[in-house]
């Protein structure tokens, strides 16, 4: 559930936050003595999100941290200071928490570092009446901005990237197979080459230019098609033979553009693939159309 759903389930119901110190270690339902039916849903309600947070960070091991639980504990009970204010309060204290999170995300992503004063006067104008601003107009503005904004990030984050993976294949006697990827062969491999159009299946072990692990989850049977085969992985994986191992170095930008950030890498990081190409087969549909056809046998009633 979102913080505005939490607040208006607040809000609504009976239940009110009194003052208090904080909610230490908390308690399970079968603490409380003489439960009343409030205290019961209160408190369950409270596990419920517990249950919530735990299945949004699988797998972040930062927010599993006491300290990050108890920042987020922190915050819920700011937030719930709110009770009993204006709906319009709650509301433009709500798009404020957006704001907050977007400019992060802006800078993330643009390297734009927005300055939300300004952006507070900004919709201070705009709510002066219903038509003092345009919407196609302001759109258009924005869009034109932002465009070229990520642009500039993108092409920054790209050099940067490829500066530091020709300074890692260097170090690593890696061969140059484009500016965004390089490699060398651990082992030769019997089979055939791999080709596009055609199914392969592959090990894949990614890590950064410390040598730690990455969860970056790759299908590991696919069909190299056009897109892959333009890709960091599919390009790594045509440089092999089938039963052949390489390791291929290539930037996060060059696999991940402006996202990198949702994989916890940064754009500019250099990633080191050891690939082992298991086996090569046609899609299969080309392979029916290569198989001759076998009539079933003519049989005549007696």
């Amino acid at each position: 559930m979102k913080l505005k759903t939490l607040l208006l389930s607040i809000l609504g119901g009976s239940m009110m936050l009194t003052a208090c110190s904080g909610p230490g270690e908390g308690r399970p339902l079968e603490d409380i003595k003489n439960a009343s039916t409030t205290d019961s849903i209160s408190n369950l309600l409270g596990q419920m999100y517990a249950i919530d947070y735990w299945k949004d960070i699988a797998g972040d091991s930062v927010k599993a941290t006491r300290e990050a639980r108890d920042q987020y504990l922190s915050g819920v009970r700011d937030a719930l200071k709110l009770s009993g204010k204006d709906e319009s309060y709650i509301e433009g204290y709500l798009l404020g928490l957006q704001l907050s999170q977007y400019s992060r995300e802006f800078t993330n992503l643009m390297g734009v570092d927005i300055d939300l004063n300004e952006t507070l006067k900004g919709l201070a104008y705009g709510l002066r009446t219903d038509s003092t601003v345009n919407y196609q107009h302001v759109s258009a503005d924005l869009n034109l901005l932002t465009t070229r904004f990520a642009n500039q990030k993108d092409e920054k984050d790209r050099a940067e990237g490829e500066k530091n993976l020709a300074a890692f294949a260097k170090k690593e006697g890696m061969t140059k197979y484009s500016e965004d990827l390089y490699g060398k062969i651990l082992s030769q491999g019997t089979g055939k080459e791999l080709k596009e159009g055609e199914n392969v299946s592959f090990d894949i072990v990614i890590s950064d230019d410390t040598g730690k692990k990455l969860n970056i989850p790759v299908p590991k049977d696919v069909t190299v098609g056009p897109q892959l085969s333009k890709a960091p992985i599919g390009r790594a994986l045509m440089q092999l033979k089938e039963g052949g191992a390489g390791e291929f170095a290539t930037s996060a930008f060059a696999v991940f553009g402006a996202n990198a950030g949702r994989y916890k890498v940064t754009p500019e990081q250099t990633l080191v693939m050891n690939i082992t190409l298991k086996g090569i087969s046609q899609k299969a549909a080309e392979a029916e159309k290569s198989e001759p056809k076998v009539q079933p046998a003519e049989t005549t009633a007696n």
